[in-house]
């Protein structure tokens, strides 16, 4: 209830800022005397002495709030040990077809058309973002004169040489 009498005097208040700025002041016959009223209505814009005296804070040379961490310090945050994850079918894929079309000189505009496929799919196949079908895969090799068992035996053969070996002690 104290909120709505609280919005109702603010809504006031405004409505009466509003009509004291909207009818017009009659003009002083004196310009002197209209700077005179003005000097006395309005705050002066001047500090006051002393706010000039307060350094500025820097936020860049100025220490960090305590509790957090500062920017670049080693003990900031614990990163987990990364280690690299093997290469993924459609990746490897992607970088066959690639590796193909640049070793033939063609351009994706070129392969994309006669495979039957958008531009922007065969470059995100290329860069291993989707997930070909099988039919798409023959298109797109055709397309570069590849057989689909020719892709997969390099896919396959590229995965496996990426592949680590674990030999048995």
């Amino acid at each position: 209830m104290g909120q709505v009498i609280e919005l109702a005097a603010h809504r006031a208040a405004r409505m009466a800022r509003a009509a004291r700025t909207t009818q017009p002041r009659p003009a002083p016959a004196d310009p002197e005397a209209a700077w005179a009223e003005r000097a006395d209505t309005e705050p002066s814009p001047e500090p006051t002495q002393g706010e000039y005296d307060q350094p500025v804070p820097d936020h860049r040379t100025a220490p960090p709030p305590s509790g957090v961490p500062a920017i670049g310090d080693p003990q900031s945050r614990p990163r987990p040990a990364t280690h690299p994850r093997p290469l993924l079918w459609r990746e490897a894929v992607g970088h066959q077809l690639r590796t193909e079309r640049h070793e033939q000189g063609r351009t994706q505009g070129d392969v994309a058309s006669v495979a039957g496929v958008s531009t922007q799919y065969l470059s995100e196949v290329e860069r291993g973002r989707k997930e070909p079908s099988s039919e798409i895969l023959e298109a797109i090799g055709s397309s570069l004169g590849l057989e689909l068992a020719e892709l997969a035996g390099r896919v396959s053969r590229s995965l496996a040489a990426s592949t680590p070996v674990l030999l048995a002690a």
